[in-house]
């Protein structure tokens, strides 16, 4: 209010100098100009910018009795015993995460599949296709086959909702689908025209996130189940850089981090707001081949994990992207891993393109 003060009188100022100035020029001449002035002037005698008081006055605050009725409405019964009852917030809900056990990979599965991508569906189920498929199929652990959905149209990547729908993307396409249990799918979602999907995920809120993708920009667009957008994250919020050069897969962390394997040299983690956290190349590792990394995952307790492609290797990363260790590499039969995801055991799917082998990792000890 001072500066808007400040700046009234200055623009006052300014017209009683042109007040003056017309004033001369006109002299008696013109009788309806000089009386323009004469009243203008007046109105501005009349004017008295407010100001503003010096001493802030906060509201009253006024105590009451307590009355128990209302705390047991707003938070039910309070004793001792329901609070020894009261479970832990779950991983997925907090902010802090848990201390993680100790990582020791241990192949519990595997079974031959020519599939290069993964989503599991529970506990011992998963989907698998590849980039142009026109069929998913629904396997167990040990490769057998529950199931195949036939599309009429190219699948690039899919998700599982919290409700355990399937929502696929379309290769060279802009749309998201859901399956129905009438074993089609529909469209959920339609990107802008030029634009193409690509990688999505749910999130721990049940939302979801998908890559969109056109030959000038990408972005990343927060929809619904349903399909109603909720935001798009496009641009660094500190330096208004964009985010991204080729977004392809990406996650979520519990931190609410974004993680994105970004133009196959790089992994790329955005907090909620939209700021690059860090980006993850690899070169501290001394990697033998440059790195590639396809599919990124994160688990329960922020442990991220990108499959590295040319160093058939799974790196393992901490929330803040420092590296802790190779999950698997050669020695444990990883070759050319591609598509990996997490299922409710805590169990690694891996599916490496070089054998053409699906492998099952427990790693939490």
């Amino acid at each position: 209010m001072t500066e808007l003060k400040n700046r009234l009188q200055r623009e006052m100022t300014d017209l009683n100098r042109l007040l003056q100035q017309c004033e001369e020029k006109q002299g008696n001449k013109n009788k309806e100009i000089v009386q323009f002035v004469t009243d203008v002037k007046r109105k501005m005698e009349n004017y008295r910018p407010y100001d503003p008081p010096d001493i802030a006055c906060p509201p009253d605050f006024i105590t009451r009795n307590v009355n128990d009725q209302e705390l047991k409405d707003l938070f039910g019964q309070l004793d001792t015993k329901t609070a020894s009852k009261v479970n832990p917030p779950s991983p997925q809900n907090r902010n802090i995460p848990l201390t993680s056990p100790v990582i020791n990979a241990k192949i519990v599965s595997s079974f031959t599949s020519d599939k290069r991508r993964v989503v599991t569906a529970g506990n011992d189920q998963a989907w698998l296709w590849n980039f142009g498929d026109q069929c998913l199929s629904l396997v167990t652990s040990d490769g057998k086959v529950i199931q195949d959905i036939n599309t009429d149209f190219e699948v690039f990547d899919a998700a599982v909702t919290t409700s355990g729908d399937l929502l696929v993307t379309e290769w060279s396409g802009n749309k998201v689908k859901k399956l129905t249990s009438y074993k089609t799918f529909t469209d959920i979602y339609t990107a802008a025209e030029g634009y193409y999907t690509q990688g999505i995920t749910v999130t721990d809120t049940g939302n979801v996130l998908v890559v969109l993708y056109n030959y000038s920009d990408v972005k990343l667009v927060e929809i619904t189940t349903s399909g109603q957008h909720i935001r798009t994250t496009q641009y660094d919020t500190v330096d208004n850089t964009q985010l991204f050069v080729n977004p392809r897969f990406i996650c979520t962390n519990i931190n609410g981090d974004i993680i994105v394997s970004d133009n196959r040299d790089k992994v790329v983690a955005v907090n909620k707001s939209g700021t690059k956290r860090f980006i993850y190349d690899g070169k501290e590792r001394k990697l033998q081949k440059s790195f590639d990394p396809w599919n990124v995952v994160t688990d329960k307790y922020g442990n991220i994990m990108i499959a590295d492609y040319n160093n058939s290797a799974v790196h393992v990363l901490n929330q803040d992207g420092k590296f802790i260790k190779y999950l698997i590499t050669r020695e444990h039969g990883c070759n050319k891993p591609f598509g990996m995801d997490i299922d409710t055991s805590d169990r690694l799917w891996v599916c490496n393109v070089g054998n053409k082998k699906v492998v099952i990792v427990k790693y939490l000890q």
